[in-house]
């Protein structure tokens, strides 16, 4: 299978092209109209009464814990969360059929503003160390509080996204995911961010899959 010949197909989501939302607008029928969004967006009550379908997937800093608490269903052959009527999870490993143009989604991310330590709100000496690491400027994150170790994929999601890339031949119009393949985060970051399991396994998809446009969030960058 051919694979991506150019950088630009790999998209950060440029905000000359896109809102700072980091949205995709994806053409849909006026009565079902659709916006992609790269990253989970915390404002959905405040979405619940527009005009469109506000889709997203996950990225690294959500609540998983109250992620799965949402009940799961499928809508345009994919498993989504309903956040709200018109706010949909797209989840992970999932491919979508929206106006005739598969839709292949892979959230998730790993955190990089975790390097000075992760606090467990448990531990006896919890205010104390979060004393000094506030008063260090540290960058740290407390689990089940701001940091969930569910930011990356489990192995079931990769199989499921394996499987459902399998029936696709492999062959998509969209890919949307949070981060982005290993070889193009070095190409940018110069080694900055760290490899993971997710990153290599979207480096996978970079080279057996087939697709129009790759759009991802996660780096803060306008590259």
């Amino acid at each position: 299978m051919s694979r991506p010949t150019t950088y630009q197909r790999f998209s950060p989501c440029p905000w000359t092209r896109l809102s700072p939302l980091a949205t995709l607008n994806i053409p849909l029928p006026a009565d079902h109209r659709a916006v992609i969004a790269v990253t989970l967006i915390m404002v959905a009550g405040d979405l619940r009464d527009r005009s469109f379908t506000t889709l997203f997937v996950s990225g690294n800093h959500e609540n998983y814990d109250l992620l799965r608490s949402y009940p799961t269903s499928v809508w345009h052959g994919g498993h989504v969360q309903p956040i709200r009527p018109s706010v949909l999870h797209l989840m992970r490993g999932q491919l979508y059929e929206i106006c005739g143009k598969k839709i292949f989604t892979m959230g998730g991310a790993s955190s990089h503003d975790i390097r000075d330590g992760l606090l467990e709100p448990d531990d006896p000496n919890y205010e104390r160390m979060l004393r000094q690491l506030n008063a260090a400027g540290a960058l740290y994150r407390v689990n089940h509080r701001s940091w969930w170790k569910e930011e990356l994929p489990g192995v079931d999601e990769y199989r499921i996204a394996r499987e459902a890339l399998d029936k696709t031949g492999w062959d998509v119009d969209y890919i949307i995911t949070h981060c982005c393949p290993s070889s193009i985060q070095d190409t940018f970051s110069g080694g900055l961010f760290q490899r993971d399991a997710l990153t290599d396994f979207l480096d996978e998809v970079r080279e057996r899959c087939r697709f129009q446009y790759w759009f991802f969030g996660h780096y803060h960058e306008n590259m």
